[in-house]
């Protein structure tokens, strides 16, 4: 049991190291990685390998994105859906 409750405080302590140094950011729909990260001044490739995305043109609305550095959240400017062809 004390083996247990060690490795639930030394998790905790790394999650809370890892908060500290940046916030999450929840996905709204229309947000797109390339926003999300001049929003918050940091590349699309170090969010792609912080949050491990392989396709950044496939983010989901309520997808949690983990941003280094950062600390609050920002509003996202929203891209305009595309028309449709004519």
């Amino acid at each position: 049991m004390r083996g247990a409750a060690w490795l639930s405080l030394a998790v905790g302590l790394v999650l809370t190291a890892c908060a500290s140094n940046g916030i999450y950011h929840v996905v709204e729909p229309g947000q797109t990685l390339y926003r999300i990260a001049r929003t918050y001044d940091v590349s699309e490739a170090q969010l792609s390998k912080v949050n491990r995305i392989s396709n950044p043109t496939r983010l989901e609305a309520g997808q949690r994105l983990y941003i280094p550095g950062a600390t609050h959240t920002r509003r996202v400017a929203v891209d305009p859906p595309k028309a449709p062809p004519k």
